[in-house]
């Protein structure tokens, strides 16, 4: 059964909630598949996001199909952070099509950056590393990560890979 999971932040500093839309194929039974993701992302993501980010809803629904888990996991990595509309790019990747898809992750911190952009190198490690844990996580508690679903692409592709992109993007649009 394939359905949408919103990931929903709050981010200091900014009053608009950023967030994270994936879309999954739900093949267990669990009743309650948005706390058990929740707590994937607390253990796998988190420890790589900053302290002013915290994941605060997380909703999985579909036309037959209603979950919600609300509550705040803050990140763990402290210091300053660059302006709320840089993010971190989480490229996906699995199936033939052109463009797979992507995540942006907020809460870029300064010292994780250059002035150019660039990510340093043991961050977009520990990134990648951490949302393919929460994606191999996903799989094993019954919620494959795919590539989004459509008209015309009615059986998506199973996401193999997340990767952390070398330079951090902006999210001009969303935030308006």
């Amino acid at each position: 059964m394939f359905a949408t999971m919103v990931l929903e932040y709050s981010l200091t500093g900014l009053q608009r909630k950023p967030m994270t839309v994936l879309q999954i194929n739900l093949t267990s039974g669990s009743f309650t598949p948005a706390m058990e993701a929740a707590t994937m992302w607390n253990t796998h993501v988190r420890p790589n996001v900053s302290n002013t980010v915290a994941l605060t809803r997380l909703h999985i629904f579909n036309e037959s199909f209603e979950n919600t888990w609300t509550g705040s996991f803050a990140g763990t990595q402290t210091g300053a952070t660059v302006p709320p509309n840089v993010t971190y790019l989480i490229h996906k990747t699995g199936g033939l099509r052109r463009f797979q898809g992507r995540i942006f992750q907020p809460g870029v911190r300064e010292s994780s950056v250059d002035d150019m952009g660039l990510v340093a190198a043991g961050t977009k490690s520990d990134l990648t590393i951490g949302w393919n844990s929460f994606r191999t996580a996903l799989e094993a508690g019954g919620m494959t990560l795919h590539q989004k679903v459509s008209v015309k692409n009615p059986a998506p592709a199973v996401v193999q890979n997340l990767t952390c992109d070398a330079i951090v993007s902006t999210q001009r649009r969303r935030l308006r």
